[in-house]
């Protein structure tokens, strides 16, 4: 059995976030250790408690906006995978992902499908980031 992927998944929207983090932990089956942070300063401080595999993060939040915050982990963990979900896709959007060196936006789901493939997305992307990591 393959080792316990953590993922630290940064939202504002509490209901949201505990949602997310009931269904990806349920659909990981006990493979992910899914960490909630409903701020960017709780984020950062969890990154500095715990190494993670992967950080997903909402874009539109109040004091530090998704991006920002990318700026400061990229900066420390400039190899993670980091995942920006919006429910507001724009070209500004865009672009800024881009300037950040950020490889995913995806639209924050709305359905159990939108959920499930955020989780096969999320997942596989995972697989991916481990076996770079092998390669090196």
């Amino acid at each position: 059995m393959s080792e316990v992927k953590r993922v630290l998944f940064v939202d504002d929207d509490d209901a949201f976030l505990q949602l997310m983090g009931e269904l990806m932990q349920q659909a990981s089956q006990g493979g992910w250790q899914v960490i909630m942070a409903d701020n960017p300063a709780e984020a950062l401080a969890a990154l500095k408690d715990h190494e993670f595999d992967m950080i997903v993060v909402d874009e539109r939040m109040p004091v530090m906006s998704g991006s920002q915050f990318v700026r400061l982990a990229r900066g420390r963990f400039p190899n993670m995978p980091i995942v920006m979900l919006t429910g507001h896709v724009s070209d500004q959007t865009r672009q800024t992902m881009k300037q950040e060196g950020l490889e995913v936006l995806l639209e924050k789901p709305t359905s159990s499908e939108g959920f499930h493939t955020l989780f096969l997305t999320l997942n596989e992307l995972l697989a991916l980031n481990a076996r770079r990591a092998s390669a090196d």
